[in-house]
């Protein structure tokens, strides 16, 4: 696993948590705008979707 050298400050399983929970909530996040982006486009460019 990788080793980002701050284990003097948190225990290694809190660090790997708090990094792989903010990871799911940016990428939660991206696909949601992503897919209203889409969907917005789609209704732009398609009015009869």
């Amino acid at each position: 696993m990788y080793d980002s050298g701050n284990k003097e400050l948190k225990p290694k399983n809190t660090a790997w948590f708090s990094k792989s929970g903010i990871l799911c909530s940016v990428i939660n996040s991206t696909f949601k705008y992503n897919g209203g982006v889409v969907q917005n486009l789609i209704l732009i460019t398609d009015p009869y979707y």
